[in-house]
């Protein structure tokens, strides 16, 4: 996997004090849950326990069934998931991209994109991506052509996508059909420079 940025995101300081703000704002939470296998939260539900008013669950964040929630954390909460199953993710994602001005003060807007490696069919889903940068040297050129639909008469011979190729990318079937189109594109792209 490329990086582009490595940076600390505070992501289990964050969660804590969201959690206490919540514990000591909210007087008729009941109920907190927290999904994360990182112990650095047992200052945390130590704390919330102590207040005696939450029912306290922890989801590790794992597909494997062989990996369990930790032992600290499984002994601090009331109730504990061991695993989480891909379609309980997938129905959980959030849309394939949202616009964000939250790493600025200023007006700008930022667009934030689901990893095409977690579509079902990831492999063919960064074929495509890299098929295309491959031809457009563009990072956003290829999401331009992936959240469209395709022209028509560029794919001459290939049944026409339902949807833009992003929205279609969870299934294997339409994946290799978008891996088509990429195709009939670039050839077309080439063709046309010629």
């Amino acid at each position: 996997m490329e990086v582009w940025r490595i940076e600390e995101k505070q992501t289990d300081v964050n969660i804590a004090v969201r959690a206490m703000r919540d514990a000591y704002e909210d007087p008729e939470l009941e109920h907190m849950i927290f999904v994360s296998n990182d112990t650095d939260l047992c200052g945390l539900l130590k704390h919330l326990n102590s207040m005696g008013r939450f029912t306290i669950g922890v989801v590790a964040p794992s597909f494997d069934e062989s990996r369990r929630a930790s032992k600290d954390l499984v002994t601090l909460s009331n109730w504990t998931r061991h695993n989480l199953k891909a379609d309980e993710l997938e129905f959980s994602q959030l849309p394939h991209k949202i616009e964000t001005n939250a790493r600025s003060e200023e007006k700008l807007k930022y667009l934030l994109r689901k990893p095409l490696g977690w579509y079902g069919s990831n492999n063919n889903a960064e074929k495509v991506f890299d098929l295309l940068f491959s031809e457009l040297k563009k990072r956003n050129a290829c999401y331009k052509w992936i959240e469209q639909q395709p022209i028509p008469q560029v794919s001459t011979g290939l049944p026409d996508l339902q949807a833009p190729a992003i929205e279609l990318l969870n299934d294997d079937k339409n994946a290799e059909l978008i891996l088509k189109h990429v195709e009939a594109y670039i050839a077309y792209i080439k063709s046309k420079n010629t």
